[in-house]
C-alpha cells in the first residue's frame, strides 16, 4: 500500500501544471516624458513595442503615465516560462478607442485568452491612441526557463544624429542574438556632457559641438553615436 501510494503521489507531481503570474508595470520603469519604449522583460516575459505601420513608435508619456501605443503599432508578449494561457492589459485615463486585434486566441475588451509561446496585438486605425499602463501575464505549463543566452553584440537604431541646443531624441537597442535574455542592462555615457547627454538612452543637445554617446551592455560589445549639436537660429 504504501510503495503503491508514493507511485501514485509521483504521478500526480508530474501531471501537476505549474502557473506563473508576471506583472509588467509601465509606470515604474523610470521612463522619461515622450520617451520611444521598444521593450520591457520580467522574470522570462517579454513585451515588445514597434511602429508597425503607423511612422510613430511608442512613446510613454507622464501625461496619463503610460506607453501610447498609435494605431498601427504592435505589442508582442512573448514567453521563455511556458505558453501563456491569459494576458489582462490595464489602460491608462483618457485612453483611446481604436480596436485592438491579437494574432491568436482569444481577445474582448482587455483580456486576452488562449495557449501560445507568444501574441502579437495590434491597434486598429491610422489616429488615435491606447494608453498601456501595465500587461499581467498568467503562464500555464511546467515552468522551466530557456537555457541562458548572453548578449554576443548591439546595435543603435542611428550611428550619428544632429540636434538643436535643447531638443532631445532617445536611442533605441537591437540585441544580437535576439533570444538572449542575459546581459541586457545597458550603461550610457557621453564623451562630453556639456555638449549632449544621455539617460536610458535620452539623448539631450546642451550646447554646440560634437559628442559620442556609448552603449555598452553587461556582455558583449556596445555601440555608439556620433551626436552633432547645432545652435539656436
Amino acid at each position: 500500500m504504501k510503495k503503491f501510494s508514493t507511485l501514485l503521489m509521483l504521478c500526480c507531481i508530474s501531471l501537476f501544471t505549474f502557473a506563473a503570474d508576471i506583472s509588467l508595470d509601465f509606470t515604474t520603469q523610470g521612463y522619461t516624458n515622450e520617451q520611444e519604449v521598444s521593450s520591457l522583460t520580467v522574470d522570462g516575459v517579454t513585451v515588445t513595442f514597434d511602429k508597425g505601420s503607423n511612422k510613430n513608435a511608442p512613446k510613454f508619456y507622464t501625461s496619463g503615465t503610460a506607453i501610447r501605443v498609435y494605431g498601427g503599432n504592435t505589442v508582442t508578449v512573448s514567453s521563455t516560462i511556458g505558453n501563456i494561457s491569459q494576458i489582462a492589459i490595464a489602460f491608462g485615463g483618457s485612453d483611446g478607442t481604436n480596436a485592438i486585434t491579437a494574432d491568436s486566441g482569444t481577445f474582448t475588451e482587455d483580456t486576452w485568452t488562449g495557449d501560445a509561446a507568444s501574441v502579437v496585438f495590434t491597434v486598429g486605425g491610422t489616429k488615435g491612441n491606447r494608453r498601456f499602463v501595465s500587461i499581467n501575464v498568467t503562464t500555464a505549463g511546467s515552468v522551466t526557463p530557456a537555457d541562458p543566452v548572453d548578449v554576443t553584440s548591439i546595435a543603435l537604431n542611428k550611428t550619428e544624429l544632429s540636434l538643436e541646443e535643447g531638443k532631445t531624441e532617445t536611442l533605441t537597442v537591437t540585441y544580437t542574438p535576439t533570444n538572449a535574455n542575459q546581459g541586457k542592462t545597458i550603461t550610457w555615457t557621453s564623451s562630453d556632457e556639456k555638449v549632449a547627454t544621455v539617460t536610458d538612452g535620452v539623448v539631450k543637445a546642451i550646447a554646440e559641438g560634437t559628442a559620442t554617446i556609448t552603449a555598452t551592455p553587461e556582455k558583449g560589445t556596445g555601440a555608439t553615436c556620433t551626436v552633432t549639436v547645432t545652435a539656436k537660429p
